[in-house]
């Protein structure tokens, strides 16, 4: 899958800081961060599940948007340029109404069933 470098805002016990990762939509509903495009383990993986995208205006990081799922932003990122955004948005969408296809629910819900067998 090809992904693109995003500055991500992580929280940690000493605030919040942004990081340059690696980030790529999969193609059953995820999305996954990675610091290299070359690791093999994401460093975390991600349900669009009930999430919608939005932009925020933020006067030190550009190009900003949040997922929020639950009125609650799950993850912020800049995209280098607003066109970056903009993909990266349309993304994020795109993917968010595949899962809602009837087809991806079945093919969901029978992956999920030959795991369990």
């Amino acid at each position: 899958n090809s992904g693109c470098w995003l500055m991500v805002k992580q929280r940690s016990m000493f605030g919040a800081s942004y990081s340059k990762l690696w980030v790529v939509i999969g193609q059953k509903g995820n999305f996954y961060v990675f610091k290299t495009p070359d690791n093999q383990h994401p460093e975390f993986e991600f349900s669009l599940k009930d999430c919608i995208v939005s932009e925020v205006k933020d006067g030190k990081h550009p190009n900003m948007f949040e997922l929020i799922r639950d009125q609650k932003p799950v993850f912020k990122a800049s995209a280098p340029s607003l066109n970056d955004r903009e993909a990266w948005m349309d993304g994020f969408r795109t993917a968010m109404s595949a899962m809602l296809q009837p087809d991806f629910t079945k093919a969901a819900d029978s992956e999920s069933s030959s795991k369990t067998s």
